[in-house]
């Protein structure tokens, strides 16, 4: 079974390795095609630089070769069981497309003269680029789909683990069980009697010679730090893949690196993702989506706040005075969709707080709501405002919740992590679960986004924001 599994995980990826260069290889000719219709530039017309078939030809194979061994390099063929295909593997397509096409580029003329005398049109590449994008990422979400859907079916064997647990069902047990690559043949421990398990480390051994499992994954078990030096020597002897996870990073952090101090390896766990090339690709990212914004959604902007005014001729602006990163407390805006003496009127509703899990105010009919407040409350248009905040840069389009000063008050000290980022205006929290959270679950969602930062993540939690709105 395990040779059988190596075959097919093997096919997939070397079957996709020619039809991704057919691919990239046909974009060319596309191009071309595209080209002589139009350059796609209003009101102008380039002139057209005629190409042979056999220059064409030339090209587009170098190319395809070309592309694939940009892939190679950049891991996008790397051999693994558990595959799937996510925003994560589209932006990493697209990637690198393009360093494929800055290397083209380069090498196309460059060599003129040497390798060929003729040039491409600059167009052809530029459209071979967008087609490529396209057509290899259609690819490979239909491999990983038709991948999942042989597994699943049982077409193909799942991979056999064996897990060394103390018992309980942790997440990453249950996450092993909920996915369709992995069937968990048992669980092990140092001592015990029970249906399903490898009792001690004997059986362990054995079971690594015998090949019952490819894999395994220990957990919080009991074994001592010699059994499991001993198991861990012998999984290697016979090919079994080892794989493990520490206690103290389940509970504290999902985001680690491993360096070396002196040749040994040392995990450091990772507090923060967000470094300084981040923040200035995060701020840059938030200036130019939030203007877009602003000057695409203007006339909505306009509606509301004069809609919200003849409501009860009051400002339509509210400014809520909230803490932002490093406790710095600033005034964001919202469109009003409460009474003008909401806050007056919080005092008398404290007891009435649907929230006593944590420092956070909620009451599911806020009576302080007006009719207007309500509907722009439920599409979320009341929060349009804080596109200015981002600009000012009180704000980021992303990022963990902004609170209240008395709410932040009440924060425990292991709570104000999620201060050390600017707030935002959506973020891990809405978008799972959103009200449906309790504190604590909120504050967990934000520590992760803080750990685990990156622009992908932002716009995974943007475009579901969208979903998530376009729901309602």
């Amino acid at each position: 079974m395990l040779a059988l599994m190596r075959r097919h995980e093997l096919f997939f990826r070397m079957f996709r390795v020619p039809v991704e260069a057919a691919a990239v290889f046909a974009a060319f000719y596309a191009g071309r095609e595209i080209r002589l219709v139009t350059d796609l530039i209003p009101g102008v017309q380039l002139p057209i630089q005629r190409i042979t078939e056999s220059q064409l030809f030339f090209f587009a194979a170098s190319g395809a070769v070309l592309y694939v061994a940009v892939s190679f390099l950049r891991g996008s063929y790397r051999i693994a069981y558990d595959d799937a295909w996510g925003i994560e593997e589209f932006f990493k397509t697209v990637s690198v497309s393009f360093s494929w096409f800055l290397y083209f580029l380069a090498l196309s003329y460059l060599s003129t003269g040497y390798l060929t005398n003729a040039e491409i049109p600059r167009l052809i590449i530029f459209f071979a680029l967008a087609i490529s994008v396209v057509g290899v990422s259609m690819i490979r979400w239909g491999f990983s789909s038709l991948r999942s859907s042989l597994l699943s079916g049982g077409c193909f064997p799942a991979r056999r683990v064996l897990v060394l647990s103390g018992g309980g069902e942790s997440d990453v047990l249950s996450e092993i069980r909920s996915n369709p690559s992995y069937e968990i043949v048992g669980l092990a421990n140092p001592n015990g009697k029970g249906r399903g398990y490898f009792w001690g480390k004997e059986a362990v051994l054995k079971g690594c010679r015998n090949r019952e499992f490819e894999e395994i994954v220990s957990l919080d078990s009991d074994f001592t730090k010699s059994d499991l030096h001993d198991i861990f020597e012998i999984a290697r002897t016979y090919g079994v893949a080892y794989r493990y996870a520490d206690r103290f990073l389940l509970s504290e952090s999902r985001r680690t690196k491993v360096t070396f101090v002196s040749g040994v390896p040392v995990v450091e766990v990772v507090s923060i993702g967000l470094g300084p090339w981040g923040r200035i690709l995060k701020r840059v990212f938030d200036v130019v989506a939030a203007a877009f914004l602003i000057l695409t959604l203007s006339p909505l902007l306009l509606t509301v706040a004069f809609v919200v005014w003849v409501s009860d001729f009051h400002a339509p602006v509210y400014r809520s005075v909230r803490v932002g990163r490093l406790g710095k407390t600033f005034s964001m805006f919202k469109f009003r969709s409460m009474r003008p003496d909401a806050d007056e009127l919080k005092a008398k509703l404290l007891q009435k707080n649907e929230r006593p899990d944590g420092p956070l105010f909620k009451i599911e009919n806020d009576p302080r709501i007006t009719p207007v407040g309500r509907f722009i409350r439920r599409f979320d248009i009341d929060e349009l405002p804080q596109l200015f905040n981002v600009l000012i840069g009180d704000m980021s389009l992303v990022g963990p919740r902004p609170h209240l000063p008395e709410e932040v008050g009440k924060y425990l000290e292991s709570q104000k992590r999620v201060l050390t980022l600017k707030p935002g205006i959506t973020g891990m929290a809405q978008v799972n679960g959103r009200h449906r959270n309790s504190f604590d679950d909120e504050v967990r969602f934000d520590v992760f986004y803080i750990e685990n930062w990156s622009i992908v993540l932002d716009l995974k939690i943007l475009f579901k924001t969208v979903a998530v709105v376009f729901s309602k």
